[in-house]
């Protein structure tokens, strides 16, 4: 142990240097670091000198030795305090005893008690230094395996939920920042396939086992610039993906780091991933509802990464491509007027990833998302000017362009026309029917 700081305090410069005479320092471990004639300028000091043991005298100027013990160990809670006083003092003394000073000593000042309290005090302080000690080492332990005990809880909760409040204690001890604005929570298994093949072909060394730890950790570093984010390894040793992050586009994610797994590790992904479920508590039912996805082949409809569909497995019907197009298809005619359908909205509704809601989307209809959207919305207004009276900014209302400039210039570019010519047209054409007929 390094040795203990002492400071003097004491108006008399001659009892300070009959102190320093009196106690062997360098047999004690002790090292004199100050000497303050003045409580409170000593006071103002304390803090940033921090000593282990103050020698004062009772009577002080400014302030006496007790008031400045109390002040002192407010600052200080492990400081040792020792008091020196005279016989008429005693009784005075004796009440410091009550405020936690460590010990007094009564004038004139004795060599041996004087070493022999202050050997009580260094006692002391070894053994606070010790527990201390003990007591960072087992929190170094802790801390050292703390992600074994993090993993080990959440694959508690992976097969039973804990209550919301418990679930965000556990998570505060175990480090882990959780969401303050949402309890929201979407899960993601993933499963590396072909592995055997692929470790046949390659050194030994590119074990099962290592190529999950490497992808954890090519998966938690995608990831990094990501907050509320959770991983660890089931009872099979997967990987699983926690998001707690509404704001994280997860299924485009989760496409995209499947590429990059199968580029770094030269073997097939899978990766099954849960509906987003309301908060902390249903953390079992997602990952459920993934392994589920993950276990269910057929629905391995977004090149193997395969999302849970409430629907489909609430009625226990097999959807085909077919039908699932139909289906996107079908949302988007009914959804026109949104001027926020996004690809990102269709997928998710889907439960698709906007990779593959752009890939069947184009191999069934020949046009890519936004040249498929924008017909839509020139059908219906083609539709809307023929049969309606509308005006132009309500019917660009219906059809998810609301901005008026915009639609006349998206129109014209359409269709060659002005809105107000284009109606111009069908009516023209209308009386030229009527005459004829």
């Amino acid at each position: 142990m390094e040795k203990l700081k002492v400071v003097l305090l004491d108006d008399e410069i001659l009892t300070r240097k009959l102190i320093r005479m009196k106690v062997d320092w360098k047999r004690l471990n002790l090292e004199v670091v100050a000497e303050f004639s003045n409580g409170r300028k000593a006071l103002e000091q304390i803090e940033s000198i921090k000593p282990d043991i103050v020698i004062t005298d009772i009577c002080l100027a400014g302030m006496d030795g007790i008031e400045f013990s109390e002040a002192c160990m407010r600052l200080l809670p492990n400081i040792k305090i020792m008091i020196l006083t005279s016989h008429d003092e005693f009784e005075y003394a004796k009440k410091s005893i009550n405020i936690g000073v460590s010990d007094y000593i009564l004038k004139p000042i004795n060599e041996e008690e004087i070493t022999r309290s202050l050997c009580t005090m260094i006692q002391k302080k070894y053994k606070e230094y010790l527990v201390k000690k003990e007591y960072q080492a087992l929190r170094d332990c802790i801390e050292e395996h703390l992600p074994t005990f993090r993993e080990k809880y959440l694959n508690q909760v992976l097969i039973h939920s804990d209550e919301v409040a418990v679930f965000c204690n556990k998570m505060s001890n175990f480090h882990v920042r959780l969401n303050p604005l949402s309890t929201q929570i979407q899960i993601a298994i993933l499963k590396l396939e072909s592995i055997k093949r692929k470790i046949d072909e390659q050194d030994s060394d590119r074990s099962e086992v290592n190529l999950y730890i490497k992808a954890k950790k090519l998966t938690e570093d995608f990831f990094s610039g990501d907050r509320y984010m959770m991983f660890c390894r089931d009872g099979l040793g997967r990987i699983v993906v926690i998001c707690n992050n509404p704001e994280v586009p997860l299924l485009e994610c989760l496409e995209l780091l499947r590429r990059i797994l199968m580029t770094h590790l030269g073997c097939d992904v899978a990766i099954g991933a849960s509906l987003k479920k309301q908060d902390y508590s249903q953390i079992s039912c997602a990952y459920k509802e993934a392994v589920d996805a993950l276990d269910d082949k057929v629905l391995e409809l977004s090149n193997k990464v395969i999302y849970y569909n409430k629907f489909i497995k609430s009625k226990a019907v097999i959807s085909t491509t077919d039908n699932l197009v139909q289906e996107i298809l079908t949302f988007m005619s009914k959804n026109i007027a949104d001027s926020k359908l996004s690809m990102n909205k269709v997928a998710e509704h889907a439960f698709i990833s906007t990779g593959y809601l752009g890939r069947i989307i184009k191999k069934y209809t020949g046009k890519t998302y936004g040249e498929y959207l924008s017909e839509l919305r020139f059908n219906k207004a083609k539709e809307l000017l023929e049969n309606t009276d509308l005006r132009g900014y309500e019917i660009g209302e219906r059809i998810g362009i609301s901005d008026a400039h915009y639609l006349s210039i998206w129109f014209r570019k359409m269709s060659g026309y002005s809105l107000s010519e284009y109606r111009k047209r069908l009516n023209d054409n209308k009386d030229k029917k009527s005459i004829l007929g």
